[in-house]
C-alpha cells in the first residue's frame, strides 16, 4: 500500500486491514449507483490532480467528415473522505480474542463517501465549477408526469426518441428516485405486465435509484465512454491518521471527476 496512506503508524495486523479493506469494499459496492452505470476512467494514481475534458467535432452522420478532437478542459479530481475511530478498547479486545475487530465505523464512514460520490456525480458542485448529470449545460430536456398517475413508459420513450434523435442509439441506462423506482411497480395499462419490466426492455443497461434524485427527477443516459465517463485518481481506500489520545483515527477517501463530453448525451427528466 502507498505510503500516502500511512498504514504502516497505524496498531492494525495485516489481517485486520484486510478486514478493514473488505468491509469498505463490500458497503461502497452495495451503496454506489452512479459507477453501475457509468465507464471508469483510471484508477490514475495518487499523483494525478486533473483530467483533461474533450468535445468532439465531426459526430453526425455523414461518413466524409471525420471525428476531431475539439476544445480540450481540464477539470481537478475532487477528494471525497470521512473519517472515523477505533477505540484502543475495541482493538485490544480484537487483540486478546474477546469479540472480532468492530468495523461498523468503517462502513458507515465508506457509505457516506458513496453518498457524497453519488452526489457529485449527479449534481455536480457548484463552488468548484463541476457539472452533474442533473446539471450539465445542454443537455437534453424532457418533461416528467406524475408517475403516480400516467405512464412513466411513455415519458422514457419519448427521453429515448429524442436522445436518438441527437445522435445516440443506446445503450441506455436510467437512474430515477427511490419514489419514482417505487411507482414504476404497477401494471401498464392492459398489458398486465408491470411498468419497470417494459422500461427495462427499452433500457437495457439498468434501471436504479438514488436518493439523490428527488420525486419528479430521473435521468437517461446514453452509455459510452465517447459521452461521458468517471476519472479516478486514487480508488476507495483506508487511510490512517494516527493517535487521538488512545484511540485511533482513519480515513475513507478517494479522488475522482465526472467528464461530460456530450451533454446531449444526457436527457435530465423533471416536472
Amino acid at each position: 500500500m502507498s505510503d500516502f496512506l500511512m498504514r504502516g503508524d497505524a496498531p492494525l495486523t495485516d489481517s485486520e486491514w484486510e478486514k478493514v479493506d473488505s468491509i469498505v469494499v463490500e458497503v461502497a459496492k452495495k451503496r454506489l449507483v452512479c459507477r453501475r452505470v457509468l465507464p471508469i476512467f483510471g484508477p490514475l494514481g495518487a499523483g494525478v490532480e486533473t483530467v483533461p475534458v474533450d468535445s468532439f467535432e465531426g459526430c453526425g452522420i455523414s461518413p466524409d467528415e471525420p471525428i476531431r478532437q475539439g476544445n480540450r478542459r481540464f477539470i481537478v479530481l475532487q477528494e471525497l473522505k470521512k473519517d472515523f475511530y477505533l477505540t484502543w478498547r475495541e482493538i485490544e479486545a480484537a487483540r486478546n480474542n474477546v469479540l472480532p475487530l468492530a468495523l461498523g465505523p468503517a462502513a458507515a464512514a465508506s457509505s457516506a463517501v458513496a453518498m457524497a460520490e453519488d452526489t457529485l456525480i449527479l449534481r455536480g458542485d457548484a463552488k468548484a465549477g463541476l457539472d452533474g448529470l442533473m446539471t450539465v449545460k445542454g443537455s437534453t430536456k424532457a418533461k416528467m408526469g406524475d408517475w403516480s398517475q400516467t405512464a412513466a413508459f411513455s415519458d422514457i420513450a419519448a427521453g429515448i426518441g429524442k436522445l436518438q434523435a441527437n445522435g445516440f442509439p443506446g445503450p441506455y441506462a436510467l437512474i430515477v428516485s427511490p419514489m419514482g423506482y417505487a411507482q414504476l411497480q404497477k401494471p401498464y395499462a392492459q398489458t398486465g405486465a408491470l411498468e419497470i419490466s417494459l422500461i427495462r426492455e427499452l433500457v437495457s443497461d439498468g434501471v436504479f435509484q438514488s436518493p439523490v434524485l428527488k420525486d419528479g427527477e430521473a435521468v437517461l443516459i446514453a452509455d459510452g465512454a465517447q459521452n461521458v465517463d468517471l476519472a479516478i485518481g486514487v480508488d476507495l481506500s483506508v487511510a490512517a491518521l494516527g493517535a487521538d489520545g488512545l484511540d485511533h483515527q482513519f480515513r475513507v477517501l478517494e479522488t475522482v471527476a465526472l467528464r461530460i463530453k456530450r451533454p446531449d448525451s444526457i436527457c435530465v427528466f423533471s416536472r
